[in-house]
């Protein structure tokens, strides 16, 4: 490890181990500790935590794929340089509306669409991509007839597209429907360094769902993760890569001093039969590519708690917290475990009339916590006398005065940056919202 990333890498573990309570580190004796890794880590929560945190525990120097669009900026770019970060262009961050709209003339070849005062000649290649709005579809353009008329590699004809497409007005016209252009990408010099840095016994980190979210379950896998890997041994028969999948579980991840679980799965190899299926080409080689990619979601849903939504994620939470003895305190392996099991359990279960009679008991008791503004490790102090209900009352109502007073000068002084920092963070958010397709 360079002498520059390892002093980063040692300045945010202390950044980390400040801003959380706890970092459990699991399966780190699974790491190959020399020869060419590939980490495969979900779910991605955070742009920036996710890549440090398993920098910071994995022990490699480790070189993360970053989207081109957070690289083009100055400091983010010159961090991810430092820590020899891998830039790679996005097709989501070049997606732009495309002039006119567009609309389906004909169903029974519905290959062929028409525009109205389009721009295809101008805005389209072949391989570009058309993207209907709400995500009703998208489609590989093969050829483009005219400044109207294109054609797709394979034609939209779920039931959504077809009715965005051929939405037909008062007058029986068919006005079509706005759309955007997805330029492709050529990743190929991405994939080389890859390839590069593997063949030279590095360490790359992908996130293979392709952007940070905040859903409870994880997202597709996209394929690149699995192309990378297979066309590293294929180009370097002798190649010993490893695959390993990382886990992160935050708990609480937007509160100071909060914990957080990072595990390592055991490293995934590359069957020979997977790579000459691989090297076959054509449908044996999307065959092996969607194998290997179900291998490692396999794993990664192995070392997460996966929810189907929110709710259930809840209720899960909430049920592993009664569940837990009282006066008895879990460490973070005990709490990820039990999460995990309560899930599985409950997913299979749900249907269960005694299952449903609980959850709904489960969220009315979550909803009164939340109303009378109490934990659930503070219910069983609740049960005390009205005097020293009084005394207690009037005793925290003395020192909250003491210390705001005490911490008024301190409250001026830095009023207006946090209010400053609170207006950027907001704008910033807003603007990362509209541009996410996750």
């Amino acid at each position: 490890m360079d002498f520059f990333p390892a002093f980063l890498v040692s300045f945010f573990r202390l950044v980390l181990n400040t801003f959380f309570r706890s970092i459990k580190v699991r399966g780190i004796h699974k790491i190959p500790t020399n020869g060419p890794v590939i980490f495969a880590v979900a779910p991605h929560a955070n742009q920036f935590v996710d890549p440090l945190m398993l920098s910071v525990t994995c022990g490699r120097s480790v070189g993360f794929l970053a989207a081109k669009k957070s690289m083009d900026k100055f400091w983010i770019g010159m961090l991810g340089r430092a820590m020899k970060s891998i830039s790679v262009e996005r097709a989501q961050d070049v997606i732009f509306s495309g002039k006119g709209t567009i609309y389906m003339p004909d169903e029974s070849n519905p290959s062929l669409i028409h525009g109205i005062n389009t721009q295809f000649i101008k805005q389209i290649k072949p391989r570009s991509s058309i993207c209907l709005p709400k995500d009703m579809g998208t489609a590989e353009v093969a050829q483009v007839i005219s400044d109207t008329e294109i054609l797709l590699c394979k034609p939209m004809i779920t039931p959504g597209a077809v009715a965005c497409l051929r939405v037909v007005d008062e007058s029986g016209n068919m006005p079509g429907t706005v759309y955007k252009i997805s330029p492709h990408v050529d990743q190929s010099r991405m994939f080389s360094e890859v390839t590069r840095r593997l063949s030279h016994n590095g360490a790359v980190g992908i996130f293979p769902e392709g952007g940070s979210h905040d859903r409870p379950e994880l997202l597709p896998l996209k394929a690149g993760v699995a192309i990378m890997a297979l066309d590293a041994v294929a180009k370097h028969p002798n190649l010993p890569l490893k695959i390993v999948p990382c886990g992160l579980s935050y708990f609480h991840a937007d509160k100071f001093r909060s914990r957080a679980v990072i595990e390592y799965g055991d490293p995934i190899e590359i069957p020979s039969e997977l790579l000459e299926q691989y090297k076959n080409g054509g449908t044996d080689k999307r065959k092996a590519i969607s194998l290997l990619l179900d291998t490692i979601e396999v794993s990664l849903k192995s070392l997460t708690l996966q929810s189907p939504d929110f709710d259930t994620l809840m209720v899960v939470q909430a049920v592993r917290r009664l569940y837990t003895p009282v006066g008895k305190k879990l460490d973070l392996d005990q709490t990820l475990a039990m999460s995990r099991n309560f899930a599985e359990g409950y997913i299979r279960m749900r249907d269960n009339p005694e299952v449903k009679a609980l959850t709904q008991q489960v969220l009315q008791y979550d909803r009164l916590l939340k109303y009378y503004g109490v934990l659930d490790h503070q219910v069983k102090n609740t049960n005390i006398s009205s005097m020293r209900a009084l005394c207690l009352f009037c005793y925290r109502a003395v020192e909250m005065l003491v210390f705001f007073i005490l911490s008024l000068p301190v409250l001026i002084l830095f009023s207006p940056l946090l209010f400053l920092s609170r207006m950027v963070s907001k704008k910033m958010a807003a603007g990362m919202n509209l541009c996410s397709v996750v």
